[in-house]
């Protein structure tokens, strides 16, 4: 999946290509099915930890420009929100292996950050949620007016269906 990544994220075919020669071999002992093989793996995975390392560092001076007032936190929040807090539920786990004891310190700012985000994403929900609950009562109490007045207008309909004129014929008969 890295070399993948690497493969898709490459600026030319030149750089394809090396990756190609650094990364896998072909086994045509077969030549109507040649074997791709990978090498080098574990070069691929350290790259991929250091790139991980990189982002969390980037993540923490974003959190650390929010949080000591470099940056305004509250005009960001509406942009970036839903990547921040996605990235770092997906990178949680590089955060705890940082952390293995309770004094490791790592990405505090970081964590900072998501805490507050997520609290006023949870918030904000929960209001959202208690506008749309009251509005489909609303909406229930409205349904339920119309079907009362719908069979009052019936019942009505049938009642003056059902009354008889007094037929008049003039001067009772002797």
């Amino acid at each position: 999946v890295i070399y993948i990544a690497r493969l898709i994220n490459a600026n030319s075919l030149e750089e394809r290509r090396q990756l190609f020669q650094e990364y896998t071999s072909i086994d045509s002992s077969e030549p109507d099915a040649p074997k791709v093989s990978y090498k080098n793996i574990s070069i691929l995975r350290e790259d991929y930890d250091r790139d991980i390392t990189f982002l969390l560092n980037d993540l923490e001076w974003f959190a650390m420009a929010c949080r000591y007032g470099l940056a305004d936190e509250e005009m960001l929040y509406q942009s970036l929100h839903q990547t921040y807090i996605s990235n770092v539920w997906l990178l949680y786990f590089y955060i705890c292996k940082s952390n293995l004891t309770n004094e490791d310190k790592y990405y505090t700012n970081l964590i900072w950050l998501f805490n507050l985000w997520k609290d006023r994403l949870e918030k904000l929900q929960k209001a959202k949620m208690a506008k749309r609950s009251a509005a489909d009562k609303a909406v229930a109490a409205a349904e339920r007016k119309r079907i009362a007045a719908e069979m009052d207008e019936q019942l009505a309909r049938e009642a003056a269906s059902h009354v008889d004129s007094d037929l008049y014929t003039g001067t009772p008969l002797k």
